[in-house]
């Protein structure tokens, strides 16, 4: 075992890890004097660093060693010091005073020369970093001194102007510390935004319910940095003057704190709540997204998704019904729908109509359906609203819709038909499969294959021949094929089986080709550019955008290639079977032992530069490279496994359109 004097000397060490491993020996043994000796010599810093941070291991691991700690470290350190030693003085000294209440009946351990010392540095310091620990100290060694040490962290938040996040925070976690809610508010109003803003923080630090006086600040941000505190922590006393933000008639803008408004009124529920939150909706002076915002909440008023609509995280409601929104919905709906708002905000309050149920005159919807001035978005929504309620002009909406000029109408009325009249819609859905475009083709497969009726499955399988006789195009094959396993009926099986022994055994792409062609273009952006379960951006971009760069723009990839489509599905589904030429996949061996997967992207001869998998940068030395060699593509072999059929093709036909 290395003896105390041997391990001192390992303090300055050039390798950090030797320097650390003798630290932690020393506090382990607790070497006070050991540690004292080495603080006091005036050169080589990184070993008095060592020396110091090993006192504060020890004064944290036996607070009884607290007051012998403090002395060595008052003795051995001054005004002189490299400013990291302060700064690090400051930050240990501070760690220090954490298990010690201001109410010890220790004694030994000097407060009020601890916070003096603070105060001092905090005030005449040139170095932010002292400071930055210097403020924190302040807050948690006060004592009785709190008031002298709020005027001065005021004073840093009024000097530093915002200019320095980290300076700021220090000083906010110092008046956290102090834990003086009262002096807070007494400077809530304060002329110095800065102080203000200071202040604010500290109160959310506190989960003081004070800070709803905030909303009401002359500076917007600091109105929205408010409705953050009271919302995503949560203060719950605070939510209700949140929750009536709704009420006031000059609105802010901000959207972050009109959705923290309405998700605190949603919180809260109750019939009065759920009326605001529809008046919101009702207003036109609010942006589209949050009318629509405040729709979703109430179709959502059940909370049956346990979600924080703002946040994403966890979030159960006290019990109620959605009865309990319904007058609300009731008293905008179709004035919404009526009216002249934009096309979403109109559509979303017909969905309002079917998700309540509400009864509303057929006429005057079936006039919208019928109108093709109105938007379609809006006249699909009215329709599947009437469809949804049950309403009586249904059977004469989907008449108009039927002959309307939009596919997407057609295609609502020809799913709707479905459900009233069976029977009159499988010659309708026939004639589609015959003579229509893809796209009324394809959802023509999905409305038969919700039938299930004789005649609905005798249009499938007369298909499903089609399909073993080749005389199917690709861009409804998959659709076709979805239809008839969804039906889960003996002889469709039989038929699929023969289609797949039918496929040519030395085609690659065997069994898969159904992918290549009839996708949505904008759901496969979608699933490139928002899908977290695929996180193709992670690794690629398109067009020289987005940040990743362990993959091949795939832009510059497929223009390239002859077979696009082909190229790309076959990447998607088996990654390893052709690799973009200088992305090949690497795996590097250090001489620490440590190994690094990834693709290289520079290599001068003297360092090499990869990024792995995650898209983080990394650079190594030649001479610090034990071994290099190939592996398999970062790209998973399973990586389909987590999309469906159908997103794949949406992700081939998106990046097909790249090239």
């Amino acid at each position: 075992m290395n003896k105390p004097e041997e391990l001192a000397k390992l303090l300055g060490h050039a390798d950090r890890r030797v320097r650390q491993r003798a630290q932690f020996a020393l506090a382990h043994s607790q070497q006070v004097e050991t540690f004292a000796a080495v603080l006091k010599e005036k050169t080589g810093l990184l070993a008095r660093l060592h020396a110091l941070w090993g006192l504060g291991q020890i004064a944290r691991l036996d607070v009884s060693k607290t007051p012998k700690v403090k002395r060595v470290i008052d003795e051995s350190c001054d005004v002189d010091d490299p400013a990291e030693l302060r700064a690090q003085t400051m930050k240990v000294l501070g760690d220090m005073v954490v298990p010690v209440a201001p109410d010890d009946s220790i004694g030994a351990f000097d407060r009020a020369l601890t916070f003096k010392d603070a105060l001092w540095k905090l005030q005449f310091s040139n170095d932010s970093r002292t400071r930055f620990f210097a403020a924190m100290l302040v807050g948690k060694s006060a004592g009785a001194s709190k008031k002298e040490g709020a005027e001065q962290l005021f004073a840093l938040l009024k000097d530093n102007a915002d200019a320095d996040p980290y300076l700021r925070h220090a000083a906010v976690m110092g008046l956290y510390y102090l834990g003086d809610a009262d002096a807070l508010v007494a400077k809530a109003n304060d002329k110095n935004r800065s102080v203000r803003l200071g202040v604010l923080l500290a109160l959310r630090r506190l989960g003081d319910a004070r800070v709803v006086n905030f909303l009401n600040d002359e500076d917007p941000s600091l109105a929205t940095e408010a409705a953050r505190a009271i919302h995503d922590l949560p203060i719950e006393k605070a939510l209700p003057g949140l929750a009536a933000v709704l009420e006031l008639k000059d609105l802010p803008r901000d959207e972050a704190l009109i959705r923290r408004a309405i998700s605190a009124a949603y919180r809260i529920g109750g019939e009065s709540h759920a009326k605001h939150i529809a008046a919101l909706a009702a207003r036109d002076d609010v942006s589209n997204a949050m009318r629509i915002e405040a729709m979703d909440t109430l179709v959502d008023w059940e909370g049956r998704v346990p979600r924080d609509r703002v946040l994403g995280s966890h979030l159960v409601v006290p019990k109620r019904t959605i009865d309990e929104a319904k007058p609300a919905a009731k008293a905008i709906a179709l004035d919404i729908v009526l009216g002249k708002a934009a096309p979403d905000v109109r559509a979303k309050a017909a969905a309002l109509i079917e998700s309540f149920n509400l009864p509303v005159l057929g006429e005057r919807l079936m006039q919208l359906v019928r109108a093709e001035p109105t938007p379609v978005i809006v006249r699909k929504a009215v329709l599947d609203a009437m469809g949804g309620t049950g309403n009586d002009k249904l059977g004469d909406a989907i008449t108009f819709a039927l002959a309307s000029s939009d596919a997407g109408l057609r295609n609502d009325a020809r799913r709707w038909l479905a459900k009233l009249k069976p029977a009159d819609a499988v010659p309708v859905l026939e004639g589609v499969l015959e003579t229509g475009g893809a796209g009324e083709q394809q959802a023509a497969f999905a409305t038969l294959s919700d039938m299930k009726n004789n005649a609905a499955d005798a249009v499938l399988e007369k298909w499903l021949d089609k399909l073993i006789a080749g005389k199917v195009t690709l861009e409804i094959q998959l659709d076709l094929i979805d239809a008839a396993r969804r039906r889960d009926i003996p002889r469709m099986k039989l038929k699929l089986a023969a289609w797949e022994a039918a496929l040519s055994k030395d085609d690659p792409l065997k069994g898969v080709r159904q992918m290549l062609a009839g996708g949505d273009v904008e759901a496969g952006k979608k699933v490139f550019w928002e899908a977290t379960k695929a996180q193709c951006s992670r690794c690629h971009k398109v067009h020289g955008q987005g940040a990743g760069e362990a993959g091949p723009d795939l832009f510059e990839t497929l223009k390239k290639q002859e077979y696009a489509r082909e190229y790309i599905l076959e990447s998607i589904l088996f990654p390893n079977r052709k690799i973009t030429e200088g992305f090949d996949t690497v795996l590097i061996e250090t001489i620490d032992g440590d190994k690094i997967t990834g693709v290289i992207r520079g290599d001068d001869g003297k360092t090499i530069t990869l990024y792995t998998p995650d898209n983080k940068k990394m650079t190594f030395k030649a001479g610090d490279i034990l071994d290099k060699r190939k592996v398999k593509s970062a790209m998973p072999e399973d990586f389909a496994k987590h999309l469906s059929e159908r997103e794949i093709r949406d992700l081939v036909e998106y990046l097909a359109g790249q090239k």
